[in-house]
């Protein structure tokens, strides 16, 4: 039953992905609580009706140490399953040497590092300035892990103090509480002293933005990519507010830091041709996003020549035919009475090249007001894909770029239920089967 349910899902997803045009991948790796290796990899596309549709194309065990050749030979071995190997965009990975050197020098596909996990390094770069306190905090919150006792006392005292919903872990705490907490028990560690606290609750507010924009690319429901512009200088803007603001030395410090690991991992961003053409095609940015005007005019020359491409094709194809019906039907004799007819349907036809059409439909679309950033870019374009009919083609090929590899990680959270401690002698080939059915049956 398994296998013949496995059968019928993997001819679906099959299906899907032969209407798309273009597949945005992301693959990560996985050990098991049986301490067996996996690799996943999910497939992103615009359908037909303007939806960014998800698929997990496979988790499959991962023989053998992750070396460049094993995860090459596993990526290419998934992609051909289901011929894609052609249709690859981008590939989202993290930020290991040994993926990125396979996929750049062997695969020749384009790479993008995983945005959340850069940004994460960015962060615990930055905080080997709180260390001291950090290691503190944690002790602290250790000891509530411990302690029933300490714990029962923590929330009576919350409740006693009108805290409306009670926490077992308090992340912030006003510096004007400090005291009455600490007294709460007598324990073998280092207390928190008040400066300390303000440290703790000014790095809530510094930290907050990057928490933030780690949630919104991590999302899968809609395309990622045409933001990571947009909000890396905007985590620069408000890195450069913060400064501004009468931090403690610790926290200022750490600021600085976070703006330098920002400029120095993102500095580049802007000129990715692939991002680059995705947030122009995002009716919510366009060219707005960018900082560099090089970068803008480079993403729409970029994105004329793919409406240029467009144009030439659809010509080819479908126009080809009936020019040559026009031309053969046009008269040459003077004293034909069609002679005045056939000399005014010549002279109308056409004469402009795909070159120039583009231009033009580009710059319509340029010059449309940008929509609210609260609205779906993609239901945009689904009710204005008549208005401008050779972009729309290129959002189905150039928009489904998701920024992170978060879609693999929710993959490995379901396989780790899957394989469990009570679990863990389940074959390998049964709990490929089992999280492709989860997956791709809640994504269908």
């Amino acid at each position: 039953m398994l296998q013949a349910a496995y059968t019928a899902a993997k001819e679906k997803v099959v299906d899907k992905l032969s209407a798309a045009k273009t597949v945005c991948l992301t693959t990560d790796c996985w050990t098991s609580a049986a301490n067996e290796g996996y690799m996943a990899v999910t497939g992103h596309f615009v359908s037909e009706d303007f939806t960014l549709q998800s698929v997990l194309l496979g988790c499959s065990q991962l023989s053998g140490a992750h070396t460049a050749a094993n995860l090459l030979a596993s990526l290419i071995g998934t992609t051909d399953n289901f011929r894609l190997t052609d249709k690859v965009l981008l590939l989202v990975t993290d930020n290991a040497p040994n993926i990125k050197n396979a996929v750049s020098a062997v695969l020749r596909w384009k790479h993008f590092g995983c945005y959340a996990q850069t940004l994460n390094l960015i962060v615990q770069n930055a905080l080997k300035h709180f260390v001291s306190i950090q290691q503190k905090v944690k002790t602290i919150v250790a000891f509530f892990k411990r302690s029933c006792k300490a714990t029962e006392r923590l929330l009576t005292y919350q409740q006693n103090n009108g805290a409306g919903h009670v926490k077992k872990l308090v992340q912030e705490v006003p510096t004007r509480c400090s005291e009455d907490f600490i007294v709460l028990f007598t324990v073998d560690f280092q207390q928190l002293t008040d400066e300390e606290w303000n440290i703790c609750s000014e790095l809530c507010s510094v930290l907050k933005p990057f928490a933030q924009v780690s949630t919104q690319l991590s999302a899968e429901s809609y395309p990622t990519g045409s933001q990571v512009i947009v909000l890396t200088r905007g985590l620069l803007s408000v890195c450069a507010e913060l400064l501004k603001r009468p931090f403690n030395s610790v926290t200022r410090t750490i600021i600085e830091e976070l703006t330098t690991g920002l400029k120095d991992r993102f500095h580049n961003v802007e000129m990715s041709k692939s991002i680059g053409v995705a947030t122009l095609l995002d009716p919510r940015f366009k060219s707005l996003a960018f900082e560099s005007r090089v970068a803008a005019d480079n993403a729409k020359k970029q994105l004329i020549e793919l409406v240029a491409e467009k144009m030439g094709d659809r010509r080819l194809t479908n126009t080809g035919q009936s020019h040559e019906t026009v031309s053969t039907s046009i008269t040459t004799d003077p004293l034909s009475v069609w002679g005045v007819c056939d000399a005014i349907v010549k002279s109308t036809q056409p004469q402009g090249t795909p070159q120039s059409a583009a231009i033009v439909e580009v710059q319509r679309y340029m010059d449309s007001p940008v929509i609210s950033r609260s609205e779906d870019p993609l239901a945009w374009w689904r009710e204005n894909q008549y208005i401008f009919p050779n972009i729309a083609k290129v959002v189905r090929e150039k928009f489904n770029i998701v920024a992170t590899s978060v879609p693999c990680e929710r993959i490995f959270s379901k396989t780790g239920i899957i394989i469990n401690e009570r679990r863990t002698r389940l074959k390998a080939s049964k709990v490929e089967k089992l999280i492709f059915l989860n997956m791709n049956s809640t994504n269908s």
